[in-house]
């Protein structure tokens, strides 16, 4: 989902937990971006959150449960006048 809010680009996420099993846990996942400046997370915790890209450029946000920590890549470049944004898991 991608939505446009003053010139920002919202991109919602959401995180499942599963156990060695594939058995699905109760977690809120903590979301870290590296540059606050151009991703921020609402509300910032659980499974799902919205990633408001404000500005080019590529950065990255940590999604961890536990121990566990997944990495998110943001790209975000201006495509005629408009912000675009792209997000993938590694």
């Amino acid at each position: 989902y991608t939505a446009h809010r003053g010139g920002a680009v919202v991109l919602e996420a959401k995180a499942a937990v599963f156990d060695a099993r594939g058995v699905k846990v109760d977690a809120a996942p903590t979301w870290t971006p590296a540059e606050p400046d151009m991703v921020a997370v609402s509300p910032g915790k659980g499974g799902r959150v919205e990633l408001t890209v404000s500005r080019p450029g590529r950065t990255e946000v940590a999604v961890k449960a536990g121990s566990v920590v997944k990495t998110l890549d943001v790209w975000a470049m201006r495509d005629a006048g408009a912000l675009r944004a792209e997000i993938s898991q590694r």
